[in-house]
């Protein structure tokens, strides 16, 4: 069992997020739609322990300072 990042994986990378899911890797989502990642949580049930949903806020990007 691997590990998988998916940035944005609640909209148009929402199927490699399940995809990843469903063949056991350990799945981190990193999302800023809560009810978009609740959907993927709904729709992979099954496979939820491999999913660890992450959201963040664009708040929290804007707050980052550049070096």
């Amino acid at each position: 069992m691997g590990h998988v990042l998916v940035v944005g994986g609640t909209g148009m990378l929402a199927d490699v997020s399940k995809w990843h899911a469903k063949r056991y890797y350990k799945v981190s989502i990193i999302a800023r739609d809560k009810l978009k990642m609740q959907k993927i949580e709904r729709e992979s049930s099954f496979y939820s322990p491999f999913l660890k949903p992450r959201y963040v806020s664009i708040k929290t990007f804007m707050n980052v300072r550049r070096f």
